[in-house]
């Protein structure tokens, strides 16, 4: 009977684990906010066993300063070995993140159905 409970508590531990941690970020990010923005990034990274999923959904605009935030989160994520995608960023926030060469430290998805 104790083995079976480890079993159990194994896989459950296994999920938790595996589990991924979304971030949904709103507005744009600026030299105004990138601070905040990157501390809750990397608050978030603390708290997960899996992938850091960053959603840009409803990020219009990335400023040069405040691609700052991601450069924080990314050299915090590659330390502790998490993996960091980015989802649904507009073209404007891609080349922001491109022009610093971030794109080679993350991956990048779509949620957008084809047409």
């Amino acid at each position: 009977m104790r083995a079976r409970v480890l079993l159990d508590t194994a896989r459950l531990l296994r999920r938790r684990l595996a589990r991924s941690t979304r971030v949904r970020l709103h507005g744009e990010i600026d030299a105004g906010n990138a601070d905040r923005v990157a501390h809750l990034l990397t608050a978030s990274l603390k708290h997960t066993k899996g992938p850091l999923d960053i959603d840009l959904t409803a990020v219009p605009r990335l400023s040069r300063s405040g691609t700052a935030a991601f450069v924080d989160t990314i050299r915090a994520a590659r330390t502790t070995g998490v993996p960091v995608t980015v989802r649904n960023a507009n073209p404007q926030v891609r080349e922001a993140l491109h022009d610093l060469g971030l794109e080679r430290l993350l991956t990048f998805t779509d949620d957008t159905p084809a047409p």
